[in-house]
């Protein structure tokens, strides 16, 4: 029963049009992913599919009448949504080619559109961390060997990537820290420096 009441309500659409979407309608259907505060204080950013949409899109929540505001539409699935340390930059995931092979892109100032920063074609990429001066990202990416995720390390303003983790080693997850290792990965059964 509970199945057929969340078909239904999957399916039926939202009254308003495009208005903002007030927060009880969106705890019947799907918990709230990760919430990127704004500057501001008083709302948030998040990546959400609403009931009336067809794939997930960027909301900004508002924290006093916790209602949802459409922020970006990016015209397909996107997922994980990122600042740097700085708060200067913003990225998200999106669904390249529609095959679940996920480039990193860029949100534009005043998240006024966007722009492709890392793909391949038949690749997926994964935002891991940035330099504390946001000049630098460390990607998870498989664009060498579709069966190998490799740590890079990529410059937005040169388009040059350097590849941190050796050949053959699939590395599932990375952190990264200040210390004279900075970094540290995970690979199916081990945990490893670089």
């Amino acid at each position: 029963m509970k199945a057929v009441l969340l078909s239904l309500l999957l399916a039926s659409p939202a009254a308003g049009g495009d208005a903002a979407v007030p927060f009880s309608e969106f705890e019947k259907v799907l918990a709230p992913g990760p919430l990127w505060p704004l500057d501001s204080g008083d709302a948030s950013l998040t990546i959400v599919r609403l009931p009336k949409d067809k794939y997930p899109k960027i909301y900004r929540l508002d924290h006093e009448s916790q209602e949802f505001s459409p922020v970006l539409d990016a015209g397909g699935p996107i997922r994980s949504l990122w600042r740097d340390d700085l708060g200067e930059s913003w990225y998200f995931l999106k669904d390249v080619d529609g095959d679940e092979n996920y480039g990193i892109q860029k949100l534009a100032e005043g998240f006024k559109g966007y722009g492709e920063l890392y793909a391949h074609k038949d690749r997926r990429a994964t935002l891991v961390d940035a330099s504390q001066d946001g000049k630098r990202l460390y990607v998870l990416s498989n664009h060498e060997d579709k069966a190998v995720y490799r740590l890079y390390r990529f410059e937005p303003a040169t388009g040059k990537e350097e590849a941190l983790s050796p050949p053959g080693l699939s590395v599932d997850g990375a952190v990264l820290d200040s210390s004279p290792r900075p970094w540290a990965t995970t690979s199916r059964a081990s945990l490893c420096s670089i």
